[in-house]
């Protein structure tokens, strides 16, 4: 699970730093879900993003997504809209527990 999340911040932070990322990938700044997969389950098999998910459409994971107590991604994703809104860019702080 570890190299898994290795992974996903490490695509994450690429898609974040690109040069056009502003003008381009400004609603990364509230969040994503990337779609990741692996090719093969044996050692030889590498992980690779299906699709990246802009935040507006990525709460598609109904037990997470639905009235208190199941409401971990709407949390995350409200408090990182809030924190850009009122903060500017460069929001890293929320995060789905």
């Amino acid at each position: 699970m570890d190299e898994l999340l290795e992974f996903s911040l490490l695509v994450f932070g690429k898609l974040r730093s690109r040069e056009d990322a502003t003008k381009h990938y400004e609603s990364l700044e509230v969040g994503a879900r990337l779609d990741v997969a692996i090719s093969d389950t044996s050692v030889s098999g590498c992980w690779f993003v299906g699709e990246v998910t802009r935040f507006t459409g990525a709460d598609q994971f109904p037990i997470y997504n639905t009235p208190y107590p199941h409401t971990q991604i709407a949390d995350a994703f409200s408090t990182a809209l809030r924190n850009y809104i009122l903060y500017g860019g460069g929001n890293r702080g929320a995060k789905v527990r």
